[in-house]
Formats: C-alpha cells, sequence, structure tokens
C-alpha cells in the first residue's frame, strides 16, 4: 500500500513538471536582478514652509541684500563684527537651531507625532530661556544662567525685519538632508517661536559681545568675544557637533534634485517679495521712497502714524526735495 502511495506521488509529479514545462513561455519571467528591498530613510522636513516663511517676511519689510544685513548687524550695538566674528554668529546660530529643533524632533518622534508642535519646542527653549515683552514694548530675555537682559523695541523690530534666523533655519535643514539624519518637520506656529527665540538670543549675545569688546579696547568683535559671549548666555551650546554632509548622498539625484529646486523657490520667492513691497501702490514716488529709505536705513525716529502728522511731513519733505533738486541743477549748469 505504501509502495502505491509511492508511486501515485511520483506520477503526479512528474505531470506537474510536465506542465509546467509545457506551459513555461505564458508563465511571467522573474527578474534578473530583483532590485534589494531599501532601507527606511525618514523624509525631510518640506522647505516650502520654511521658504513661504522668509518670503511672508520680505513682502512685508525690505528683502535686504546681504551687504545690507551685514551692515545693520554692524550697527545695532555700535562694536562691528569681523568677518570671523560674523562666521562664528552665523555658526552658533546655527548649533542652537541645531540643538533644540533636534531634541524637540527627536521627542516628537518618539510619542509618534508627525511634527514638531509649539509646545514640544517651547520645552526646549525654556530649559535655557524665555523671553517676553515689557508694557512700553521692550524685549525681556530671562535666561537660566546668566542675568536677564533687556532689548528695546526698536532694535527687536528692525532685526526681526530681515531673515537672519529664518535663514539659520533654513540652512539646518539643508545640512540634515545632506547628512541624512532626518529631523520632523516644524509645524508653522513652529516656525515663528523658533525664529523669535534666536532673534533674542542673537540680540542678546551681541549686546554682550559689544560691551565685551568696549571693555577690551576692540574695534572689532572677534570670533573669540562673539564665542564667548554666547557661551555666558548659553553655556555648553558648542558640545555636540553637527552632523556633517555625507558626500555620497550629496552628490546622489536625489538630493541634487530636492537642492536645486530648493534654490528655484528661493529665487522665485525673492523676486517676488521684492516686486510686493516695492510695489509703490497708491502712495506717491516721494511717498514710497521715503518709507523705503527709512526703513533701510534704520532711521530713529519712526514715521507719523496719524494721517494729519504723516501729510505734513510729506510736504515738508517734498519741499526740502525740491529745494534739493533745485540747487543741484543750479550747480550743474
Amino acid at each position: 500500500m505504501a509502495k502505491l502511495a509511492l508511486c501515485v506521488f511520483a506520477l503526479v509529479f512528474a505531470a506537474v513538471i510536465t506542465f509546467l514545462w509545457m506551459q513555461q513561455d505564458r508563465l511571467p519571467a522573474l527578474p534578473v536582478d530583483p532590485e534589494p528591498i531599501a532601507a527606511y530613510e525618514p523624509a525631510p522636513p518640506p522647505p516650502e514652509s520654511i521658504l513661504s516663511a522668509i518670503k511672508t517676511l520680505e513682502s512685508e519689510s525690505d528683502a535686504k541684500c546681504h551687504s545690507s544685513a551685514n551692515r545693520f548687524e554692524d550697527s545695532i550695538y555700535g562694536t562691528p563684527l569681523a568677518d570671523e566674528g560674523r562666521w562664528a554668529n552665523v555658526d552658533l546660530q546655527k548649533r542652537w537651531v541645531q540643538r533644540v529643533w533636534g531634541e524637540a524632533s527627536a521627542l516628537a518622534s518618539h510619542a509618534g507625532e508627525v511634527a514638531v508642535s509649539p509646545q514640544r519646542l517651547r520645552e526646549q527653549i525654556e530649559q535655557w530661556f524665555d523671553w517676553g515683552k515689557t508694557p512700553d514694548g521692550r524685549i525681556e530675555v530671562r535666561f537660566t544662567k546668566h542675568p536677564p537682559l533687556t532689548i528695546s523695541k526698536l532694535r527687536a523690530e528692525q532685526y526681526g525685519s530681515i531673515g537672519y534666523s529664518l535663514r539659520a533655519i533654513l540652512s539646518v535643514q539643508q545640512d540634515r538632508m545632506l547628512s541624512g539624519d532626518g529631523l520632523l518637520a516644524l509645524a508653522p506656529a513652529s516656525i515663528e517661536l523658533l525664529r523669535e527665540s534666536t532673534d533674542a538670543a542673537t540680540l542678546s549675545a551681541l549686546m554682550i559681545a559689544d560691551q565685551n569688546a568696549r571693555e577690551q579696547n576692540e574695534f572689532e568683535i572677534t570670533d573669540a568675544t562673539l564665542r564667548s559671549a554666547w557661551s555666558a548666555l548659553l553655556p555648553d551650546l558648542e558640545g555636540p557637533k553637527p552632523p556633517e554632509a555625507n558626500p555620497n548622498l550629496a552628490a546622489g539625484g536625489k538630493s541634487r534634485a530636492q537642492l536645486l529646486a530648493m534654490l528655484e523657490e528661493m529665487i522665485s520667492n525673492k523676486i517676488a517679495a521684492c516686486e510686493v513691497y516695492n510695489d509703490p501702490g497708491n502712495r506717491t514716488t516721494s511717498e514710497a521712497l521715503l518709507r523705503t529709505v527709512i526703513a533701510r536705513y534704520y532711521a530713529r525716529v519712526p514715521i507719523p502714524q496719524s494721517s494729519q502728522a504723516w501729510a505734513e511731513f510729506i510736504s515738508m519733505f517734498n519741499g526740502r526735495l525740491n529745494e534739493f533738486a533745485m540747487d543741484l541743477l543750479l550747480e550743474a549748469s
């Protein structure tokens, strides 16, 4: 009986093999080299939200060029920055962004969240400092390891009108894209919160650096002076080294395409922001020029707020402008 079953099994097996052999042309071909299953990589946070924040800011204020932004940074507290001091300031801004964004992202990811919320980000920021407005509009920055500092309303508004901090956030995002070490995206409100905290930390550090430079009789804020100021406010900020770019990843087609798309978006946004900001609308040419000059060169006296005071100011300005033009033409004739 066992031999009979074995014979039946052999006959059935042979019949199946014969059938498959005859039908081989109809069977789907297997790939010669099947592609391996790709390792999971966290998707980089979308740059559109950060780029949009820069576009919105520069559409409402003057889209400063690099040299204009540097000149303003030199005049914030009086002592200009040496080139090395300026590079150190950018480096420390990025380290601050990297630290709080990275830690908030790790906690949010562990909790199963898909983006970094303002609450999650604020928890990390407040381990270092918090800030708030006084009744007269000044910014009071309260550090955990340094006495509080007060930033004038004018300086805070002027510095906030330039995309220093937003560009530091964007730079950290680009570094992470090239290192392969992804971060969770920032919620729109988190971008604004991180920008405000970076502005507050930077203005505080520049204030301390200016004071130290004056005490040491230095005519520029050096790398060492700037780093010392940041360290006094935010100790151990320079501890962890930011992730470095992966050359293989940076040269890859996917990363290259992403960065080129971001570059094109940045150029388009800059052009659009300049067009919106410089559109005179219903204003006269002299009025548009006056507002631009006051905003760009940071006049210490604000623009008149009431319509009557503004009309009187424009009338006076136009009169002086006409007198200057006439004197210029007489001298040239």
